[in-house]
């Protein structure tokens, strides 16, 4: 990953080029494209926001067809996370509840074979509490206020990495009863 990513500054690359692919790879992001379940924790509702706005707008279709969900507190995240996996958690380090490095933590050692990607979103400019949220289980640092486009450059990066995951009970039952559905009016 590269540092401006961490750092919150703006990517090189010209608006719509994606880290990494030469402009290619679309087929293994059009497969995900539909599945991609985010997480959003922030009590900001400007921050939320903006990263509803972000997605919706952006170019690639593994950000703009995510499913994003929003918890303004640690409670709430919690809640959401024991409903079903998610892919990417992007955690805000200080809530009205607790700080999201404890969340990080509790993710760290629940011990699932496929955890979410954890991105930290943080105010707080000190190495310490980079280093900290690292040592959590965040795979990355963005510092805001950051760049629209590092934000979706992170999610791309660290989205085409991760394997495609499947669908959960939920989406399965709800696949079969459409199929179901289907059937009968054939």
């Amino acid at each position: 990953m590269s540092d401006d990513l961490v750092a919150g500054r703006q990517s090189e690359r010209p608006p719509g080029c994606l880290p990494g692919d030469g402009h290619g790879d679309s087929a293994a992001a059009d497969s995900r494209a539909s599945g991609v379940r985010i997480l959003h924790v922030d009590d900001d509702e400007l921050n939320r926001a903006l990263v509803r706005t972000a997605l919706a707008r952006s170019p690639e279709p593994l950000l703009r067809n995510a499913r994003l969900t929003e918890a303004a507190s640690l409670e709430r995240a919690r809640a959401i996370l024991a409903e079903g996996p998610v892919d990417v958690v992007l955690l805000d380090m200080r809530l009205p509840d607790g700080s999201g490095l404890a969340l990080a933590a509790e993710m760290k050692h629940a011990g699932e074979s496929d955890p979410p990607i954890l991105l930290a979103l943080t105010g707080a400019l000190e190495p310490q509490q980079r280093g900290a949220a690292l040592a959590a289980g965040c795979a990355a640092v963005l510092s805001k206020p950051y760049p629209v486009a590092s934000l979706c450059d992170l999610l791309i990066t660290h989205l085409r990495r991760r394997p495609p995951q499947p669908a959960s009970r939920a989406e399965h039952e709800s696949g079969d009863h459409v199929q179901q559905s289907a059937r009968h009016h054939v």
